[in-house]
């Protein structure tokens, strides 16, 4: 059975029975609860979803704000807001400057968004993002980090460095996309985005 704070389904009865459990919960865990609910109902409600992210957002959990403006970004791409997925992210990085402690991939994420929808006014502050970011230690992130560098590159201009670190993303990337998404598009497109570049 699904944990009552991990539904992927939203309806009246359902809601109002996470809002009775959510009101016995420890404070602390009320923030991870509503991310938690939030991150499940992207996919179905991603209206809902961005709600529940918000309230979270608003108890200003230390340990929880970064994954929930990830969350949040997720929910407003979601439903076409780019502008807004991309402040989510702002808020993520802003988290994890105020708490260093709790880390996301914020960074890395936001920066392939605005590659992948030519936010040029962003290029740079997300290539500065990346430096800072580092390496990150799961191969997605690594192919994340490495095909944002490449459009944002292409979307600059420079070419040379954007034609290396598309032919590094298509590596780090591999044969195995199939029906796989990141943030609602697919990696098949990423993958032809970064052929042309390459």
């Amino acid at each position: 059975m699904t944990d009552w704070y991990r539904r992927s389904d939203w309806n009246d009865k359902i809601a109002a029975d996470f809002e009775a459990r959510l009101a016995r919960a420890r404070a602390p865990s009320r923030a991870q609860y509503l991310s938690l609910q939030g991150c499940a109902l992207i996919a179905a409600h991603a209206d809902i979803a961005e709600q529940l992210l918000e309230r979270c957002l608003e108890l200003g959990e230390a340990s929880e704000l970064p994954r929930a403006a990830c969350y949040l970004a997720l929910a407003r791409l979601a439903q076409g807001d780019v502008d807004g997925s991309i402040r989510a992210y702002d808020r993520a990085v802003e988290a994890e400057r105020a708490s260093p402690a709790f880390r996301s991939t914020a960074a890395v994420d936001q920066a392939l968004l605005i590659g992948l929808f030519n936010k040029s006014d962003r290029y740079w502050d997300a290539l500065d993002r990346l430096a800072m970011a580092g390496a990150g230690p799961l191969d997605l992130v690594d192919f994340e980090a490495t095909a944002a560098e490449a459009l944002i590159r292409a979307g600059q201009g420079d070419a040379d460095t954007a034609r290396e670190k598309a032919r590094q993303a298509l590596t780090l990337l591999g044969d195995n996309v199939a029906d796989a998404t990141w943030g609602g598009v697919s990696l098949a497109q990423i993958r032809q985005r970064l052929e042309t570049i390459a």
